[in-house]
């Protein structure tokens, strides 16, 4: 979903998602009301917009690492730092982990 500034992404997270609220209260809501709005700046922009599901971490810092080659340094640093934020904020979940 495209953000105010050209290329922002601006992912819209449910205002309530579990137990009594989300089950209640959210389905009444009027639409202007029922997400939150959550702005990505230029960098979580594009990784948003890279992830696919398929992708793995070492992928999406790879083209991550092309779209921003003065970070080349910290890449898989930046990258996992987004991605373990995204996870924390419930915007995206992990799959296929190997641990």
């Amino acid at each position: 979903m495209p953000g105010d500034q050209a290329g922002q992404v601006v992912v819209l997270q449910p205002r309530y998602r579990s137990g009594i609220l989300g089950r209640l209260i959210q389905p009444r809501l009027k639409e202007s009301k029922k997400y939150l709005r959550i702005p990505l700046e230029e960098r979580g922009s594009c990784l948003w917009g890279l992830m696919d599901g398929n992708m793995t971490v070492g992928e999406l810092a790879e083209a991550f690492g092309r779209d921003f080659p003065d970070e080349k340094d910290q890449i898989r640093e930046r990258v996992a730092t987004y991605l373990y934020q995204m996870a924390d904020n419930h915007l995206i979940k992990f799959t296929n982990l190997n641990i």
